[in-house]
């Protein structure tokens, strides 16, 4: 008798699970999409180790529609972050902050991947995916804090601007990086993939913004923006697929246009909120059921400079970049330990160029296996890692609320990293 079961059963026994573990673990201040992660690569290490034998989860076909679902709701909310009328009189200096941070980012770690596995096109992958960073974790140390003052406004903006700096360089370096992977294309036909990605992606997000603003504007019931939403998405994300655009640049250019041209809108974007939890649930626990463990042995080297690199590149591209701007010193020491966690995007990237192989080869379906596995386990290591890093950097600013300074400030450990900086001087 089959022991194999329906879809709908082994889904929500998945999902469940993971469900359940990422709640529990965010009691222990983990965040919960990590704790989602975890999950996922539970159910993989119990299914190889101890439950063998066992097919392969069903589940893990609806990979690639996940991806594209997750990564253009993703790609929505960060071009919502992108309102003119609150970035006017703040994109001077923080935006020069950001190609900084971002760019030195960006080289460090594609040099030191470069050198080490004589690879370009690795360099390329791993330096874009390093620039993205993960704002929801940092603004949880935030608010645990109560922090406020020029350092905690000035990363938020970082955060926001970052991920859109990740998408974009995406659009120009994954096509390259992809044509060089399959071989046979030169390096202008690649440059001319990777602009005519973008502005087909640009075309298509404009041209749906326009639309979707206009049925938006034009539907009184607030009952209904939910299924608009949902439609729009959905239609996006499918036009840009038929076309070989790129999901998560549609969907950030949707955004953009729809926060810029529709007064109103502010509810469009708490609806996709409200639709995305599922899917990044979905997401994150596909990422650790599909985890490919065998391939651990071979990521240890790529995995240490892939943090080692992104570390340097944050921390010394947002001093760089901040004392040029001749910003206060109290951002410019501690801004870069803020910048360091790391999630969505960056694991979406990934996953979006691991789908992409697919069907190249097996030396191609080998390289995007390895690739997420590092992105992977540099994630959890960052999400361990990125948290820390902003509870210290506020701390030593001295922009945390008293009362919750002083709560942090108990634990021994702490201590000799915020000295000389302690918020009571």
């Amino acid at each position: 008798m089959s022991t194999q079961l329906n879809i709908f059963l082994e889904i929500s026994i998945i999902l469940i699970v993971s469900f359940g573990l990422g709640h529990i673990l965010s009691r222990f201040k983990i965040p919960l999409v990590l704790g989602f992660l975890i999950g996922g690569l539970t159910i993989n290490f119990v299914n190889a180790f101890i439950l063998k034998g066992i097919d392969q989860f069903f589940f893990i076909n609806l990979l690639p529609y996940i991806v594209d679902l997750t990564l253009g709701f993703i790609g929505f909310s960060v071009g919502a972050e992108l309102e003119y009328s609150k970035l006017k009189g703040k994109l001077g200096k923080r935006l020069i902050i950001v190609l900084f941070e971002s760019i030195g980012t960006f080289l460090v770690v594609g040099a030191l991947v470069w050198w080490w596995t004589d690879k370009l096109y690795l360099g390329v992958i791993y330096g874009t995916i390093a620039t993205a960073t993960c704002p929801a974790t940092t603004a949880s140390v935030f608010k645990e804090l109560k922090a406020e003052g020029e350092l905690k406004d000035t990363v938020v903006f970082v955060l926001l601007i970052d991920d859109i700096v990740a998408i974009t360089l995406a659009s120009f370096a994954l096509p390259f990086a992809i044509s060089a992977i399959g071989g046979g294309t030169s390096i202008l036909a690649s440059v001319f993939e990777a602009f005519k990605e973008i502005g087909l992606s640009v075309l298509i997000g404009v041209s749906i913004g326009y639309l979707f603003t206009q049925i938006y504007k034009r539907e009184k019931n607030p009952t209904e923006h939910v299924e608009i939403v949902l439609m729009m998405v959905l239609f996006a994300v499918g036009v840009s697929n038929h076309f070989h655009a790129s999901p998560i640049l549609t969907l950030m250019i949707v955004g953009i246009y729809t926060i810029n041209s529709c007064k109103n809108s502010g509810p469009a974007f708490h609806e996709a909120e409200k639709l995305e939890k599922p899917f990044v649930l979905a997401f994150f626990t596909l990422i650790g059921l599909s985890f490919d463990i065998t391939v651990i042995g071979t990521t240890g080297i790529i995995v240490l400079i892939y943090v080692v690199g992104r570390t340097i590149g944050k921390t010394v591209g947002a001093y760089t970049g901040a004392i040029s701007q001749r910003v206060p010193s109290n951002v410019t020491n501690n801004l870069g330990l803020s910048l360091l966690s790391q999630a969505g995007v960056a694991i979406g990237l990934a996953t979006y160029l691991f789908n992409r192989l697919q069907g190249m080869g097996a030396e191609a379906e080998e390289i995007g296996a390895s690739i997420i596995a590092t992105v992977t386990v540099t994630t959890i290591l960052f999400q361990v890692i990125g948290p820390v890093g902003a509870r210290i950097a506020i701390l030593r600013a001295g922009e945390a609320n008293k009362m919750s300074a002083d709560k942090v400030l108990m634990q021994p450990q702490l201590m000799p990293l915020l000295t000389p900086f302690d918020p009571h001087d």
